[in-house]
């Protein structure tokens, strides 16, 4: 805790100091609500970045077998500062103090020119629509149950290409930071690969319809990924959508003797003015080591959703980035969304051994956008698990009586809010 607000308070006083100090040789402005400060020729800026999330939820599930805990917790509570410099050159420094902890998010510098950006540091690997897409303008309070596969942020370097409606990122990364080698020595035996782990992620789009609020978006993403270091182990494993709670019932375990796995995500979203359609489907092929004589599996999940603005707004959309942007409501009384999502996970593969469970979700929410800052959120899920989603066997820790999982599986729902501000 004590650290944590140490690290908190320096970003605020070096921001603040540079704001201070700066104001007479550049000009504050605000885009939509988000401050910056830009030099007065134009080679410099600086922006900060702040987002607070307030969640709650309410569990409806059987208690006489477990009890999901209802409550709240400070979600994200994030501090960033983006800047330009000599024109050309970018970095960002992201913390996260939820929790009472400091958690790295986006620590990069780079260079960029006309459509072209060069990234080396921490930052997400380019995979997935809904992955890459920042929390403040993902659609639901949590992402879907397949975000259990992408990469997510690493240490690496990547390349961004874009034209007028397509874009292309790759990049080569090793592992998140902090994720050190001495973090896997607790349950090996055997300490064979020493290398750090890296991975291979690319991400194409195309928007072949971008046209007066009509798009229709397209994308493929491939990730190659080894093993970390001093580990020949591999587990996928997620949120039922909602993380008051900390059970995650889908959960493969560490799967031993594991060489590499490949996975590949296919995307599409199609915005005809206020209504929005969205989906993507992943699969994964983990394969062994070629010694262990231990077969292959394969994993997969996917989800589709519809949005609506009753009020006549659109979610904004990015093609260098191929991804939706944030809501700015045309009406001073802001502006009202309803949306429906089916998901899926399926993290068996019971022919080669693998009994990670398959959930099945499906939500309703409400959104209502105050302003471009403010933002409120309702949704409502329910929860179907199969009877092998028993949290890696963890299943009796948690239920009463150390009752063991029901043959047809521990289904739930839950209700779920959050307020967010983001400036």
């Amino acid at each position: 805790m004590k650290k944590s607000l140490i690290t908190l308070f320096m970003v605020l006083f070096v921001f603040t100091g540079f704001t201070v100090l700066s104001a007479e040789d550049g000009n504050m402005k605000t885009n939509d609500g988000i401050l910056k400060l830009v030099s007065n020729d134009g080679k410099f800026s600086y922006q900060l970045d702040a987002r607070l999330y307030l969640d709650a939820a309410i569990y409806n599930e059987d208690e006489n077998v477990l009890d999901m805990h209802s409550g709240s917790e400070i979600r994200r509570m994030r501090f960033a500062l983006k800047t330009t410099l000599w024109t050309n050159f970018i970095a960002e420094i992201d913390f996260d103090f939820a929790g009472n902890e400091v958690d790295i998010k986006d620590a990069y510098m780079g260079y960029k020119k006309n459509n072209f950006i060069f990234k080396v540091g921490n930052f997400r690997s380019p995979f997935s629509l809904e992955e890459v897409t920042s929390s403040r303008y993902v659609s639901f309070i949590e992402r879907a149950l397949p975000n259990a596969f992408p990469p997510g942020r690493r240490i690496g370097v990547a390349l961004y290409k874009w034209g007028k409606n397509w874009q292309v990122a790759g990049g080569i990364f090793g592992q998140e930071p902090g994720d050190t080698a001495e973090d896997a020595l607790d349950d090996e035996e055997e300490l064979e690969k020493s290398d750090e782990g890296y991975s291979l992620v690319g991400r194409a789009t195309f928007a072949p319809l971008y046209k007066d609020n009509k798009i229709f978006h397209l994308g493929v993403a491939y990730a190659y990924q080894t093993t970390n270091a001093f580990t020949e182990k591999l587990r996928f494993r997620g949120y039922d959508e909602s993380k008051i709670t900390k059970i995650r019932f889908l959960s493969t375990g560490k799967v031993k003797d594991v060489d590499h796995s490949g996975m590949v995500g296919f995307e599409s979203a199609l915005q005809l003015g206020s209504l929005h359609l969205q989906g993507e489907y992943m699969k994964v092929n983990v394969v062994r080591l070629s010694d262990s004589g231990k077969p292959n599996y394969g994993l997969s999940g996917g989800y589709i959703f519809a949005s609506y603005f009753l009020t006549g707004d659109s979610m904004p959309y990015y093609a260098d980035q191929g991804e939706f942007g944030r809501v700015i409501p045309k009406k001073k009384s802001g502006a009202i969304e309803l949306l429906a999502r089916y998901s899926w996970l399926d993290l068996n593969d019971l022919e080669n051994g693998i009994e990670g469970g398959e959930g099945k979700n499906f939500t309703l929410g409400l959104s209502y956008y105050l302003n471009p800052n403010y933002k409120i959120m309702f949704n409502w899920t329910n929860v179907d698990h199969d009877t092998y989603a028993d949290a890696d066997g963890d299943f009796s820790l948690w239920s009463v009586d150390g009752m063991d999982v029901p043959n047809s599986g521990f289904d739930y729902s839950v209700f779920a809010v959050r307020l967010l501000v983001t400036f």
